[in-house]
């Protein structure tokens, strides 16, 4: 739901803004956290409630979150991309750690009571979005995006890309007990968070580099997200599962962080909205059945993963190769500038140059790695230090 209702989400940001559509989604998900708490023996409830109202207002507020950045940002725009992308590593690392005493000590009614208390966190920060609202009238359904040949490519390699993407997530446990029974199984899903929040930190500033094509930076993510996913499936050893993670996460960073930007490069600003929703969308269906494939490789083989881990990096590499064609494709010059009832004073991004051709951008990005790595820590520093600057300024 959380990927699925994103169309809906970006339609809502064009017609009443990104304010408003982040605190609904805030208020849904608090309610269906709420009302959870009060159905935990009726699965059939609970459908409704944690899966349907929870879920979909988790995407009301995502979209938001990912697009107000481009309404704010020019210069550092890969980097608080990066910045808002670790927030869910940061979590899915802590988080566990205050679940698991609550529901110890509480029960899991409770629980679901204090989460929806963090959860009405969403709706405070939704206050802080501040894009003034065009007064041009808009249709509901933006058909520009649609006739950019750029976008149709990047919304079909995409979603078949995801196809494997959370079978490390949901087998990767399973597995590993089965190569080293006696090891922490757990460890490498901290592996994979771990490494994911510093590569969207360092590969987000990276993307800020004139000379970086952050198209081709996606794809050289996905080509190694399929590696490091068929790599799981020749593991003797839990170090060697271990070796893997960490680069599935560095990757699966660059991969997540760079959603933001692209939008922006490949629809102009006012076709971001819904273009980052839609492509969320089309992401839905082969998140949801990429794992349920997996298993059933998995009990058609004598309950091997090998197969199943071999074959989920697969769509990764065919996803990146499709991407290749947005490369030929002349890219679309939009007309970036502002319309004048809206008086931001947000800077013109110019126009879009025409994509360079990869055998140039590859060494650009290799060189620029260790660069990178290293100014991170001063550029988050000197981003923190002044979190909501003047839109003129940044």
């Amino acid at each position: 739901m959380t990927f699925l209702m994103s169309p809906v989400a970006g339609i809502l940001i064009d017609l009443v803004g990104a304010k408003k559509t982040a605190m609904l989604g805030g208020m849904m998900a608090v309610s269906g956290m709420v009302t959870s708490a009060y159905a935990l023996n009726k699965i059939e409830i609970l459908f409704l409630t944690y899966g349907i109202l929870f879920g979909g207002g988790a995407s009301l507020v995502y979209s938001p979150a990912v697009v107000v950045l481009g309404h704010y940002f020019d210069r550092y725009l890969g980097l608080v991309n990066g910045i808002l992308a670790t927030g869910s590593s940061v979590a899915t690392v802590v988080l566990p750690f205050i679940l698991e005493p609550l529901f110890s000590s509480l029960g899991l009614a409770q629980t679901f009571q204090v989460t929806a208390g963090m959860l009405f966190i969403l709706v405070l920060c939704s206050l802080f979005y501040d894009i003034p609202k065009s007064e041009e009238s808009k249709p509901i359904f933006n058909r520009e995006v649609w006739k950019n040949r750029r976008y149709i490519i990047w919304v079909i390699g995409i979603p078949i890309s995801m196809l494997g993407y959370f079978v490390p997530y949901t087998h990767l446990v399973a597995f590993s007990r089965q190569i080293a029974p006696d090891s922490d199984a757990k460890l490498l899903m901290t592996c994979i968070g771990f490494m994911s929040g510093i590569g969207r930190l360092i590969f987000g500033k990276m993307a800020d580099h004139p000379k970086v094509n952050r198209l081709l930076l996606q794809q050289i993510a996905m080509v190694f997200m399929g590696l490091s996913m068929m790599c799981m499936s020749f593991a003797a050893s839990f170090s060697w599962l271990i070796v893997t993670s960490l680069s599935l996460g560095l990757f699966d960073g660059c991969f997540i962080c760079l959603f933001g930007t692209l939008a922006f490069d490949i629809c102009g600003p006012h076709g971001a909205t819904q273009g980052i929703g839609f492509l969320l969308g089309l992401k839905a269906i082969p998140v949801m059945i990429g794992p349920p494939i997996a298993g059933h490789i998995y009990s058609a083989l004598n309950n091997s993963y090998v197969t199943a881990f071999l074959v989920a990096g697969i769509p990764s590499l065919f996803g990146a190769a499709i991407l290749t064609f947005a490369h030929i494709k002349k890219e679309q010059q939009f007309d970036l500038e502002q319309p004048k009832s809206w008086n931001t004073g947000i800077p013109s991004l110019g126009t879009i140059d025409d994509v360079k051709k990869p055998s140039s951008e590859f060494p650009v990005i290799l060189k620029s790695v260790v660069r990178t790595a290293s100014s991170v820590p001063r550029s988050l520093v000197r981003t923190l230090s002044n979190p909501f600057p003047k839109i003129h300024d940044s």
